[in-house]
């Protein structure tokens, strides 16, 4: 029986649908390693301050709830909550409450070894991130999904949580007044010290010379930096040369050439002061795993405090997320 419509056949003419289809191809080393924890006490905290240090991952830190300042480098910034700090490789960075406050955050380590992934990351030179209010609301609900993930073990949602925390992170970085936003500045000339040494750390190898060159004295030089930077001078110059030593031996140098290469004349006190601060040699550090130092890595103070902070935190802690491996 055929079909007419007012006496006629109706015709039909050829429909192309439209090209909806798109493809995606997402380049990969198929090892996404990561840690993190969150903190979600609400205990009203005295002030005080964590010890200024470095990772070789990628490190943010988010103000979840209360009050906090962070320092990465050369600045610090006020934060309010659904704020962010990120901390790239070997950047000298530390938390800093200065009132009694809650303190309720989260932390998330990556390794960066995927430029898809990473790379925006790497390349921008911002620190403070302030996600839209939405997006601020958003990321607290993954951080509290991420935290009870890693309580079930579940490692396929904890993944999925981390890349969506990064795909938030990533969009607050684009927002160009972020790094503008509640930054407190140092004085000026400590500032030009800063910049000195961040540019010539191989060669200072007197402090006097350096306090010279700025018209200060020794003596004001060590105030500036204890009550800006909570380091001495020494010890700042010092974690400088450390920071592209280990980048070196990460690299592939030897020792020894990590040693010069970061301004130590001498390779035996190289080993002994990388010792001292890390607590682990420069060659066992060279043959372990990024996420095996990364409560080794306090530049300041002895590994004791590093150890203590991690274990105040173990049961928070999720590692080593491969999604090929199960």
């Amino acid at each position: 029986m055929s079909t007419e419509y007012n006496g006629r056949k109706p015709e039909y003419k050829e429909y192309a649908e439209p090209n909806l289809t798109r493809t995606l191809s997402v380049p990969s080393d198929s090892v996404f390693e990561a840690a993190f924890y969150v903190d979600a006490s609400d205990e009203i905290r005295p002030p005080h301050r964590f010890a200024p240090h470095i990772h070789d991952t990628i490190e943010f830190y988010v103000l979840l709830d209360g009050e906090s300042s962070f320092s990465v480098e050369n600045k610090v910034y006020k934060l309010q909550a659904g704020d962010a700090v990120l901390s790239r490789p070997n950047e000298l960075h530390y938390c800093l409450h200065d009132s009694n406050a809650r303190h309720s955050h989260a932390c998330l380590w990556f390794v960066p070894n995927d430029r898809f992934l990473f790379g925006d990351f790497l390349g921008s030179e911002r620190n403070h991130l302030v996600p839209s209010d939405a997006d601020k609301d958003e990321l607290t609900r993954i951080l509290f999904g991420l935290k009870k993930a890693a309580e079930d073990r579940d490692k396929q949602s904890q993944y999925a949580y981390l890349v969506y925390a990064l795909t938030l992170l990533r969009t607050a970085l684009g927002i160009k007044k972020a790094d503008e936003a509640g930054t407190q500045p140092l004085p000026p000339v400590l500032s030009a010290i800063l910049d000195d040494i961040s540019d010539n750390f191989r060669e200072i190898n007197s402090l006097d010379a350096l306090a010279a060159k700025y018209f200060v004295s020794r003596s004001t030089l060590s105030r500036l930096f204890t009550e800006y930077m909570h380091v001495t001078p020494k010890a700042y110059v010092e974690s400088k040369r450390l920071a592209h030593a280990r980048k070196l031996l990460r690299n592939g140098e030897s020792v020894y050439s990590a040693a010069a290469g970061a301004g130590f004349p001498d390779c035996s006190n190289f080993i002994r002061l990388f010792r001292t601060r890390f607590g682990i040699t420069p060659a066992r550090y060279k043959s372990g795993s990024t996420l095996d130092f990364l409560y080794d890595d306090n530049v300041i103070y002895d590994k004791k405090h590093a150890r203590d902070e991690s274990d105040k935190r173990s049961d928070l802690l999720g590692v080593n997320i491969n999604p090929e491996k199960n």
